[in-house]
């Protein structure tokens, strides 16, 4: 049987994958909607491509353009979109009130059963005119979410249409910085995911500012799953362009990308190595260690041939959401501690402190331990006293400086 594994929030692995071409489908038409509302002149701009809210009946009213020839039937009809008006306003006004999609999106989904259908749509407004980007997409199932289409329109708001235009997205990172991803943030089989990315089998997150893809996948689910091949674009008001200041997720449950807890180290002979790395063992201390430019990246703790654990000091890579959804943005190394933790909370994490000065945080999990490491000068309360014999004590009431971040992230298998 077939494993289906759910992924951060919106999609999961897809019962099939979604392949879009390069540019328009056939069959593009222009849309028109003699009743939508012009856009807003007054939205604020910001770096980086302008941003802009755009008001429900807005919104609304560039979602009704599209029919039975782009829609399926589930949503294409003006009587269903009507019908479902009430909860997509009310979907509209929760998700822009705590900020998600702040304004720009629509979405919902239809339950039957155990079966669902849904449609997700996004605006994003153009720098040299008012016109606006609209990427529209469908999906559902049953065991799993599969991507029908994702396709993209460029509105008018002035002659009130829309025709169809080419997603204005390139995913294909440069050479360097694709091996990078595939090789250490662990995807495996390069040629085969850059044929994935070549056919754009991709399922699509929309933000406020941009969108993230990641792969869309069935047969091989350990590759989206785990691999961390999660990517963030930012729309910079003509394209989106990938945002390398969103590290990469690859620590989940299981360990961190294709380096999973409990099994073997895998081969680390790379024949393609543009980033020359620094991957050598130490028999003293039964670990891999891995550096980059000089500096650590990673260290893998070995239990006999078993990896035991896997320490992450490189702030490029990231808890995926899932596994750690807890605090705002993306928790990785140099992460401020008070924007992550409360240790007020009755379910806040145990903090210890060991003999050598490191101080560990510690979520309550099952089965994988996940910890975020500092050191005790990062403490705003004084440390007591350890006795020799001690090893590590837990800390009452910690607190920490306001300064205070990450400086490793540590999972390993429970004890």
């Amino acid at each position: 049987m077939k494993r289906f594994v759910l992924s951060l929030a919106v999609v999961a692995l897809a019962l099939t994958g979604c392949k879009k071409e390069n540019g328009p489908q056939s069959g593009a038409q222009t849309l028109s909607n003699e009743d939508t509302p012009s856009a807003n002149a007054d939205a604020p701009a910001t770096a980086g491509g302008r941003y802009r809210d755009f008001s429900f009946d807005e919104i609304f009213s560039i979602f009704s353009l599209f029919g039975d020839n782009i829609m399926t039937d589930k949503f294409a009809a003006q009587s269903v979109k009507d019908s479902i008006r009430t909860e997509l306003m009310e979907n509209y006004a929760d998700a822009a009130s705590n900020g998600k999609y702040a304004y720009n999106t629509l979405s919902y989904t239809l339950f039957g059963g155990d079966c669902y259908d849904g449609f997700e749509m996004g605006c994003w407004g153009y720098d040299a005119d008012d016109h606006v980007l609209v990427l529209l997409s469908e999906g559902g199932g049953c065991d799993g979410w599969a991507t029908k289409y994702v396709r993209a329109y460029e509105y008018d708001p002035a002659a009130k249409n829309a025709h169809e235009v080419a997603i204005p997205l390139n995913p294909y990172p440069d050479a360097d910085a694709f091996e990078d991803l595939i090789r250490l943030a662990g995807c495996g089989d390069i040629p085969y995911v850059r044929e994935m990315m070549r056919d754009r089998v991709y399922n699509y997150d929309f933000t406020a500012n941009g969108l993230k893809i990641f792969l869309n996948t069935f047969d091989d689910w350990q590759v989206a799953d785990k691999c961390g091949f999660e990517l963030f674009y930012r729309w910079n008001g003509s394209e989106f362009v990938r945002d390398d200041t969103v590290p990469y997720p690859c620590i989940h449950p299981e360990g961190f990308a294709m380096i999973l807890l409990g099994e073997k180290m895998p081969g680390t002979n790379f024949d393609y190595d543009p980033l020359d790395y620094d991957i050598r063992y130490s028999e003293e201390g039964g670990l891999w260690l891995i550096d980059r430019d000089g500096k650590r990246v990673m260290e893998v703790q070995l239990d006999g041939e078993e990896v035991r654990s896997i320490e992450v000091f490189d702030p490029r890579y990231s808890v995926q959401h899932f596994f750690y959804p807890q605090g705002e943005g993306v928790l990785a190394v140099g992460c401020c501690i008070n924007d992550y933790f409360d240790f007020t909370e009755e379910d806040a994490p145990e903090v210890q402190l060991f003999n050598d000065g490191t101080v560990a945080i510690n979520p309550k999990r099952e089965g994988t331990r996940l910890s975020f490491r500092t050191t005790k000068d990062d403490l705003a309360v004084k440390t007591p006293v350890m006795k020799a014999t001690e090893m590590v004590v837990t800390l009452k009431n910690p607190q920490f400086k306001p300064e205070a971040t990450v400086k490793s992230i540590l999972i390993q298998r429970a004890e």
